[in-house]
């Protein structure tokens, strides 16, 4: 494949890749209210990051990244990882089954740390769920390699594509700045939406990741 043709495959599958309509309406989650340009910034950027180093742990192999991760997890971390998981999951979903806050409770100031905290970890969670569907960057990267650049030249090509994959979430950003009017009303169902996802059917989600965990915790300590 030529180097143009390889340029418009990559392209075309980022454009493809994203049309996700999760991160979209995880993007209109967090500009809705007050605050937006803060919040939609570290929003933009944290899922850049973490989709940019999906990519080039795709590139290298996602077996090659856990053998050489597990020569450093002894049973011991293992058993505390899975209790932990355990733990997270289960208060998780007592969290957020047991408390609706209405928009009024969500800090939005743009000074507000905790807050910004809040939507990097909503944008880390969100993208990480995002990466093992994200069929178009899986066809990408093997004709990114097969362009047989530099490492250098690679992350390019990788940043190219994180960047075209986040252009909708830019572009919504924009929108909300400068069209608040007519796009508040959309906002505001996604909005709805979203939290009637997150409060009522991850729960349950939640709970199940909490029981595999804890099997997984007691296959560890009787081995």
């Amino acid at each position: 494949m030529t180097l143009l043709g390889s340029f418009l495959g990559i392209v075309t599958l980022a454009f493809l890749d994203s049309l996700n309509p999760f991160s979209i309406a995880s993007m209109a989650l967090v500009i809705g209210g007050n605050a937006s340009l803060s919040r939609g910034l570290v929003f933009i950027v944290t899922t850049f990051l973490i989709y940019l180093i999906g990519g080039i742990l795709i590139l290298n192999g996602w077996a090659a990244a856990l053998k050489a991760l597990i020569p450093f997890v002894t049973p011991s971390i293992a058993m505390i990882g899975w209790a932990v998981l355990a733990l997270a999951s289960w208060i998780g979903a007592t969290m957020l089954w047991f408390k609706s806050p209405s928009a009024a409770d969500i800090p939005t100031s743009p000074k507000s740390v905790s807050a910004l905290i809040g939507v990097f970890v909503f944008a880390v969670g969100s993208t990480l769920s995002d990466l093992p569907t994200a069929i178009p960057y899986f066809a990408a990267a093997p004709m990114i390699l097969a362009t047989g650049a530099s490492l250098i030249v690679l992350g390019c090509w990788l940043a190219v594509y994180t960047l075209i994959y986040v252009s909708p979430l830019i572009l919504l950003l924009w929108l909300r700045q400068f069209a608040s009017a007519k796009f508040e009303p959309l906002i505001g169902k996604i909005r709805i939406s979203i939290d009637f996802i997150v409060r009522r059917l991850c729960p349950p989600l939640l709970i199940v990741l909490g029981i595999w965990a804890l099997l997984h915790l007691i296959n560890s300590g009787s081995n």
